[in-house]
């Protein structure tokens, strides 16, 4: 029984490789094969309007994608491409955490800001995610530090 089923697992595996070869995102297609296909631009997969950090293109340099958010796994330049790249104001720093460190989306300033819909958010990037998520292009810097009451 146990022959069986390693045997299915393997054949699963394989057909699943086989189908990730044909899927469109560029950076998987690296990923896996090690390198960049051509870049067909009507082969990318849509990119949401409103992505929460911002666009950014994907591992091969082909396909936009939504970039990561603050506290998401993301790559270090010399790792390779399995996570994405970080968004607008954001870097991709080593954090230490639950035994290993992991790079993550940082945000470049650490000070609080107020927007301009009166509430205090943790950071600048926080404030502009917030504006992308609600789709509200008005929603700006009104200054650094906490909004006062």
């Amino acid at each position: 029984m146990f022959g069986s089923r390693a045997l299915l697992t393997f054949f699963l595996c394989l057909h699943s490789i086989g189908q990730a070869r044909r899927l469109p995102w560029k950076g998987w297609a690296k990923h896996i094969e090690g390198k960049c296909p051509q870049c067909q631009e009507e082969r990318c997969p849509p990119v949401p309007q409103w992505c929460p950090s911002g666009r950014v293109l994907d591992a091969c340099g082909c396909c936009w994608e939504c970039a990561n958010v603050e506290g998401q796994l993301c790559d270090m330049a010399w790792q390779g491409h399995t996570f994405g790249a970080c968004g607008e104001g954001l870097r991709c720093q080593l954090r230490g955490g639950h035994h290993v460190n992991e790079p993550q989306c940082v945000c470049s300033s650490q000070e609080s800001v107020c927007g301009t819909d009166r509430r205090t958010y943790r950071n600048v990037c926080r404030m502009q995610e917030a504006a992308r998520t609600r789709r509200r292009a008005q929603l700006t810097l009104a200054h650094v530090g906490p909004c006062k009451e």
